[in-house]
């Protein structure tokens, strides 16, 4: 997979799926493979993902315009803490930004990491979708669809819900029906 490299696509994947599923830093994978007498560093790893990245990134760019054939798009953002990103203290919050969409019958679900919670990273997404956007509520995406007829913004049941159980629970005395 990548020309010039030891690692193996299966080792590679083993890689991934320990750092992006099981959530283990590629420090601690390397105390583990040390401990089995295999020397990969963390330095490795980090530098065959970032290829692993952009050898697949024409996949992102499909997967963009996949979900972007479907009625609906559900956005969101959420924080990540990145270690060791140039010119940027670790403490620096970045963002990762999913969406899912698509044809209904074979959803995609994607995520893009940003250094920011700019509206301009919706904006750029959703550019050429005709649609449904449902989100949080997040002003960002109100300032990305600005001026787009095309995509209709729509809320999070999730989220209004949210309010009334605050506020209901806040009311002495209130008890939650059944939800039978």
């Amino acid at each position: 997979m990548l020309p010039g490299s030891i690692v193996t696509s299966g080792l590679q994947a083993f890689i991934l799926v320990n750092k992006f599923c099981d959530h283990l830093p590629f420090y601690r994978q390397e105390k583990r493979f040390e401990r089995i007498g295999a020397h990969i560093s963390r330095q490795d790893m980090s530098n065959w993902t970032n290829k692993v990245y952009d050898f697949l990134q024409f996949l992102m760019d499909i997967f963009k315009e996949k979900i972007k054939e479907g009625p609906v798009i559900q956005m969101d953002e959420t924080t990540v803490q990145v270690m060791g990103e140039e010119n940027r203290p670790d403490t620096s919050k970045s963002y990762m930004w999913l969406a899912r969409g698509g044809p209904p019958e074979s959803p995609l679900v994607i995520y893009e990491y940003h250094e920011t919670r700019s509206s301009q990273h919706a904006k750029a997404f959703l550019e050429g979708f005709s649609g449904y956007l449902q989100t949080d509520g997040y002003q960002a995406y109100e300032t990305a669809l600005d001026g787009n007829d095309d995509i209709v913004h729509v809320g999070c049941m999730a989220h209004a819900r949210r309010k009334f159980v605050e506020d209901a629970k806040a009311s002495k005395g209130w008890k939650c029906p059944d939800r039978g």
